[in-house]
């Protein structure tokens, strides 16, 4: 199947509102989109030695567009010094799953938590951090997750796509930037 074209008003405008109707694969129906994810990303961690944590419930309120999924191991070359007073810190690899398509972005963040495992502190995804990644062991697994990803006809789509501006007349309901949109805004947004 041929993706939509990215600069499509009307897919645009689809995304923003979330009344996006893919054609084809799980993305006719939300939980067979879901179920799909969670099966891809239990493969991930199988198949690559990982950790993960990811977020299917909207951040426990409100909505979001896509499912946040981090990965990470439990090796030197993922943890973090020490520096929030909270026992594990570590740097993964996030990859933002959109719920009604199969595109998706990545970026480099961290997240920190204590012997309860409740997370006192964690990135939040941003256009400006979609492709930014620093470690050469997230980088590494970038490269692994994209190869497995894209054998299952997932699509990453890099900063400069969707970095593109949209009408200006389209308004998001999110949290997660400001007033000025861009095609991130209208794929990957949470409004709380």
């Amino acid at each position: 199947m041929t993706p939509p074209d990215l600069n499509s008003e009307d897919f645009i405008r689809a995304c923003a509102t979330d009344t996006l109707r893919w054609p084809a694969g799980p993305w006719t129906s939300p939980p067979d989109a879901e179920a799909f994810y969670r099966k891809r990303c239990a493969d991930l961690c199988r198949r690559f030695d990982l950790k993960s944590q990811c977020e299917w419930n909207h951040y426990g309120s409100g909505y979001a567009s896509y499912i946040d999924a981090w990965f990470y191991r439990d090796t030197p070359e993922f943890r973090v010094a020490p520096s929030l007073g909270q026992k594990y810190e570590y740097i993964g690899l996030w990859v933002l799953f959109h719920r009604l398509s199969p595109y998706y972005v990545m970026g480099q963040g961290w997240k920190s938590w204590d012997d309860a495992n409740a997370v006192a502190s964690r990135y939040m995804p941003r256009m400006d951090e979609v492709d930014h990644i620093e470690s050469d062991a997230v980088l590494s697994l970038s490269s692994d997750i994209q190869r497995q990803l894209s054998y299952h006809d997932l699509i990453r789509l890099n900063r400069e796509e969707v970095a593109q501006p949209i009408p200006h007349d389209i308004a998001i309901e999110t949290v997660l930037s400001d007033a000025k949109f861009h095609l991130f805004d209208a794929l990957f947004h949470w409004m709380d």
